[in-house]
């Protein structure tokens, strides 16, 4: 017997969020950066960095997993990411790049986005399968970035 799951989480928060987006920024070339405060600020001042907004779905709830006025930065490959929440609560996603478009930068955003639901949704499945006494069989990894999983009890 198998089985399709298509999993799209609707709350992320807590330990899973960070994981999902350390991971989700590794395969894509970004790093986590520690300290991030002070490293924004430099980064602030390069005179050539070009930087988007890019929306977050409402049910984003890393707001949860980060106090106001804190930030969670990936950096690499020539771009800055930028998790914060706002003094109303809402979380905003910078993303910045020095001699990159704005086009550029959404697509970035957007495929983080996709890729840290995506580690989320893997993390918390994988979790609850183990609860429930499933082994993990074998997992592959397709070329479009869909992962498929195969598991027994």
């Amino acid at each position: 017997m198998s089985a399709f799951v298509v999993l799209v989480p609707a709350v992320m928060g807590g330990p899973a969020f960070a994981a999902a987006v350390a991971v989700a920024g590794a395969a894509m070339g970004l790093k986590l950066i520690q300290g991030a405060s002070a490293v924004e600020e430099s980064w602030q001042q390069e005179a050539e960095a070009t930087s988007v907004e890019v929306d977050l779905p409402k049910n984003y709830a890393l707001a949860e997993t980060v106090d106001e006025g804190e930030s969670t930065v990936l950096e690499g490959n020539g771009f800055r990411v930028t998790f914060a929440k706002t003094g109303r609560g809402d979380v905003q996603m910078r993303v910045e790049g020095q001699g990159k478009s704005e086009r550029e930068l959404e697509k970035l955003g957007r495929d983080l986005l996709n890729r840290v639901a995506q580690q989320y949704a893997y993390q918390k499945l994988t979790k609850e399968l183990k609860k429930r006494g499933f082994n993990l069989v074998q997992e592959q990894v397709e070329a479009d970035q869909t992962i498929r999983l195969t598991v027994r009890r």
